[in-house]
């Protein structure tokens, strides 16, 4: 299970509604909206509690300690902490299954309060020993052994529950000096219980609890420092830096810059089988499998000159199809290196070779779209304003004759084409540009019809086709507040969606990036308003027409959407360079 706060606007008020969640299922098990502003929460080490910390509007100085029923979301029980308005919450942790212990800085009193996890009741455990904790205290208790690290910005203690419910000081120690560089931002204890870290901005330093003595000082400072769950890695971060060093050798695992996009993501794209996650900056691809949010391969750019504008899976291949707008290429990705650690160092790059090439490329590249049939069969191949079909004949690894090229004539110089959809039999192809729909059928070559378009938004994909080429989605209105729906084969609207708030131009969210289900049944488009700083996505279900609800995102502006093939998962990708992997269950269903 997880825990959490989603913030929403709704009849101009704010709402903060806390809950829980099933792992990895992303479907909301119960949802509170009178929690106020939660500063902590913990579950309990069997998970059955959970305990928060939270400011609550009404209560003296507004601060509550609660213990619910993790399943039911249901009040176990809760304390009013009647605190001057300068103090807050410093820190929430479970010693065991049956204590709470929560953390204030209110000064002339135990700083450190104790409750019992079936009534609430205060624990007088050692109250001298809690008197001697830090100021300001942070706690952070190890869930398999009976220890808890208390620390402020100055000092730390580590505490030991003993058989008889006492409370005694194991070890205690602090940072050289109260500055910023090398005051204590963050401590984590080893599952273990034999090992303490500590990190300052400047340096971290690792002790022996037992021993009470320092054995190992890194030269690397942290934000935050967790330990993994068997003890062998430490994780730490650092501004937008992640590295994990391996506890055994107290050497690192990564390079001090995380092994992900350093820039924007242009494009997401799930693997056939659902079971592997592209993403491409231009520069490299990045394979990943997602579940484990590890990294399989990489995938430079073959041309350094040239970025990588377009990806595509084969459909019924272990191979990935990209483009630059001169050549296009095929990697087999099965062939990745088994051992690869997801390290970009240690990630392999899978074989890969050239399918085709324009002899005098277009410079500059304003457009590429690559689109497959169903059968693997077809591949178009698009750039600017030419358009051409490749007939895979044979194995695509094969370097003998295996190209049949059919031209379908160069578009408006000025024209660029956005979007290319292949029906299922590969028999007819649908382009989609700035100022016209067009609609073929092949074998042999026909227009099937050709329409005045207007589809407004910024470059990229602010159209798409459905996956079977019949309808094609597209922004409406300048301001991008409306979507229509196109039949590709006559150009007629078939339906019209709609994100307008109704509140004015300025509060409206604009529509932007848009991605279909392999069914065609779902259709979602993300959607921002920079100056109320929301940026999310709508999903519609196609069926009726009717709006399933929107989600905010963490990032920012979204870059690229795309939905898994079995319509279960959403990827999400922001300029930042991150990804966030949605799972759908019943958050969107009636």
């Amino acid at each position: 299970m997880v825990s959490g706060i989603h913030e929403s606007f709704e009849n101009s008020k704010l709402k903060r509604p806390f809950g829980v969640w099933n792992w990895p299922e992303r479907t909301a098990r119960w949802v509170r909206e009178d929690l106020g502003l939660p500063d902590f929460s913990r579950f309990s080490p069997d998970g059955k509690l959970l305990a928060i910390s939270a400011n609550i509007p009404g209560v003296h100085g507004g601060h509550r300690v609660l213990v619910l029923d993790a399943s039911s979301g249901k009040e176990v029980w809760h304390k009013d902490i009647p605190l001057p308005v300068a103090s807050f919450n410093m820190g929430l942790a479970w010693s065991g299954n049956d204590w709470v212990m929560a953390g204030f800085s209110k000064v002339d009193e135990n700083r450190v309060r104790i409750f019992d996890a079936a009534s609430g009741q205060d624990v007088d455990a050692d109250s001298e020993v809690l008197k001697s904790t830090p100021l300001q205290p942070q706690i952070t208790a190890s869930l398999h052994t009976p220890l808890t690290v208390l620390h402020d910005e100055l000092s730390f203690v580590v505490v030991r529950r003993t058989a008889e419910n006492h409370l005694e000081s194991v070890f205690i120690g602090g940072a050289d000096s109260y500055t910023p560089d090398v005051s204590i931002r963050d401590v984590d204890i080893s599952p273990d219980g034999k090992t303490l870290f500590v990190a300052t901005a400047t340096y971290c330093r690792i002790y022996d609890v037992e021993k009470r003595a320092l054995v190992h000082t890194l030269r690397d400072g942290a934000n935050t420092a967790q330990f993994s769950v068997d003890g062998e890695t430490i994780i730490m971060s650092r501004h937008a830096a992640v590295i994990l060093v391996a506890t055994k050798t107290w050497e690192r695992r990564l390079p001090a810059s995380p092994p992900v996009h350093s820039h924007s993501i242009d494009q997401t794209l799930f693997s056939p089988d659902g079971k592997l996650l592209a993403s491409s900056d231009g520069g490299k691809i990045l394979i990943w499998d997602w579940a484990k949010g590890r990294i399989i391969a990489r995938i430079p750019s073959p041309d350094p000159e040239r970025d990588l504008r377009d990806m595509v899976f084969h459909p019924m291949d272990t191979l990935l199809i990209a483009g630059d707008g001169a050549g296009v290429y095929w990697w087999d990705y099965a062939r990745a290196p088994a051992n690869a650690s997801g390290l970009l160092r240690d990630a392999g790059e899978p074989p890969h070779a050239r399918i085709s090439h324009l002899k005098n490329p277009p410079k500059p590249v304003r457009s590429h779209r690559l689109s497959f049939d169903r059968t693997g069969k077809y591949l178009a191949n698009m750039t600017n304003g030419f358009a051409n079909l490749v007939h895979l004949k044979s194995d695509v690894r094969e370097v003998a004759d295996r190209l049949e090229r059919l031209s379908l004539g160069e578009f408006d110089r000025y024209d660029r084409i956005r979007e290319v959809a292949l029906s299922p039999d590969g028999r007819k192809i649908s382009i989609a540009t700035e100022h016209q729909l067009r609609s073929f059928k092949l074998d042999p070559l026909e227009v099937i019809g050709e329409w005045e378009i207007k589809g407004f938004g910024r470059d990229g994909k602010v159209s798409a086709f459905s996956p079977d080429g019949t309808l094609f989605a597209v922004n409406a209105k300048t301001h991008g507040t409306e979507i229509v729906i196109l039949e590709t084969e006559s150009g007629a609207v078939k339906s019209s969606l709609s994100i307008a708030s109704g509140e004015g131009l300025l509060n409206e969210k604009m529509t932007d990036w848009k991605a279909w289900s392999a069914d065609g049944s779902l259709l979602v488009c993300s959607a921002y308003n920079q100056l109320q700083d929301w940026a999310g996505f709508y999903v519609w279900d196609m069926k009726t027409g009717r709006s399933l609800g929107s989600k905010r995102t963490s990032f920012g502006r979204i870059a690229t959407i795309t939905f898994s093939p079995d319509g279960r998962h959403l990827a999400t990708a922001g300029a930042n360079g991150s990804i966030q992997i949605w799972g759908f269950g019943k958050i969107f269903t009636p």
